[in-house]
């Protein structure tokens, strides 16, 4: 959505939505707009870093002032005019996945799949060697 290049690391991504999604019975990020995605992702996710808005500037003035919030142009129905999106962190990713499962290095292992940041998330590699899942396929 940012249109900043992507690797491998976004199929982890994918990996994490769809595991977290079957999981809680609904889609995390559900929006009809681009912005709408943002704001959620960063409501459940955190900031979008500014080193990855910086990578995009044409997409970046579409969707975010220059301190990194969420705006959306002229939305339908209301009158012309930027408005600020504020994703509140009301419900934090652990949040919402503690409410299902009990199970603390299940919930690390999805909140490293859905790191925001590619260079911080967790590679597949890097993910099948996750405490989490070295505990499942031994049969803890």
């Amino acid at each position: 959505m940012l249109g900043i290049p992507w690797g491998h690391n976004v199929d982890v991504w994918s990996f994490g939505c769809l595991v977290a999604e079957v999981l809680l019975g609904v889609r995390i990020f559900e929006s009809s707009t681009v912005e709408g995605v943002l704001a959620r992702q960063q409501a459940v996710c955190g900031a979008i870093p500014m080193h990855m808005l910086e990578k995009c500037p044409s997409v970046s003035r579409m969707f975010f002032t220059s301190k990194g919030q969420t705006y959306q142009v002229d939305p339908s129905g209301m009158p012309p005019g930027a408005y600020l999106l504020v994703p509140r962190r009301e419900v934090t990713l652990y949040d919402l996945l503690r409410d299902k499962v009990d199970d603390p290095e299940f919930i690390k292992f999805i909140s490293a799949s859905l790191c925001i940041d590619p260079a911080l998330r967790l590679s597949a590699k890097q993910l099948l060697q996750h405490t989490w899942l070295v505990g499942a396929r031994q049969g803890e």
